[in-house]
């Protein structure tokens, strides 16, 4: 008998806690603001926090199955970084497309000005990260940013060489492929291009077009170069507590496992999937 109660009550408790959570009324609104009808009723965004909205003249593109809270923004107990707890901030007068679930933590800024922000399936992206779209910026599936990185397509400003009088384009496209690992206070600006699995460390300034090196590459530095090649960040989490038991029962430095690509997935995004 207890155990039925419990059964019945569960959903009831999730649900409660759900709404407490949300910002129902900003999540009412996105939802029906950006998307048709049949799209907006079935809620795929959850608004958390606070949610500044700039403009919203630009468009909102799914491009996969809709599931309910599948695009999470402002979901700041993702890295609980302190910036995380800031508002999030809105701005579309471009092109936003998700092509699957994914996470947007708190305190981050979506800007796009007129621009297309390309987000893939399973994207995670920290607290306090701006991305600004003036060009294209397109982020490849199953790639991580973390807390506090930029991402802009556009120096912005134009900047005159008063010798030749040359005043150069100001935007140019960003390109992060998948299953990329983006450390923490790095710098992704115009005509950048970085290769499907490669890793950036923290702190870098990442300016230039990488495909020729390969993949699986780490990139370290301001501005950035190839540090090492052949690396994989593993990004599902039963695999490293399974990696991180295997080094807290054992006395050693390094784990050998097989040759090649590790097969990854992130159980976070399973059930949207």
């Amino acid at each position: 008998m207890i155990d039925l109660i419990k059964n019945i009550l569960r959903p009831c408790v999730r649900t409660i806690k759900l709404l407490i959570r949300l910002n129902l009324s900003k999540t009412i609104y996105f939802n029906f603001a950006t998307q048709p009808f049949s799209v907006a009723v079935r809620f795929p965004f959850f608004i958390y926090g606070k949610f500044h909205i700039h403009i919203l003249k630009g468009q909102v593109k799914i491009n996969s199955k809709v599931t309910r809270g599948m695009i999470k923004i402002g979901y700041r107990e993702f890295d609980l970084a302190p910036i995380s707890f800031l508002p999030n901030q809105y701005l579309n007068t471009g092109k936003l497309i998700f092509n699957g679930p994914a996470i947007v933590s708190g305190g981050v800024s979506l800007s796009i000005n007129g621009g297309l922000l390309n987000i893939g399936s399973c994207c995670t992206i920290g607290g306090g990260t701006l991305i600004k779209a003036t060009n294209e910026i397109f982020i490849g599936a199953n790639t991580r940013i973390t807390f506090g990185c930029v991402v802009f397509d556009s120096n912005i400003h134009y900047v005159k060489n008063i010798t030749t009088g040359v005043i150069k384009n100001n935007n140019g496209p960003v390109f992060i492929g998948s299953n990329c690992w983006i450390n923490s206070g790095a710098y992704i600006v115009k005509d950048a291009l970085i290769p499907d699995y490669s890793i950036v460390a923290r702190n870098s300034l990442v300016n230039k077009d990488f495909s020729k090196d390969g993949y699986n590459l780490f990139i370290v530095g301001s501005p950035a170069k190839v540090a090492a090649n052949n690396v994989q960040r593993i990004f599902s989490i039963n695999e490293e507590a399974r990696l991180s038991s295997f080094f807290d029962e054992n006395d050693l430095t390094e784990y050998q496992s097989e040759q090649g690509l590790f097969v990854d997935r992130n159980e976070i995004f399973d059930k949207h999937l």
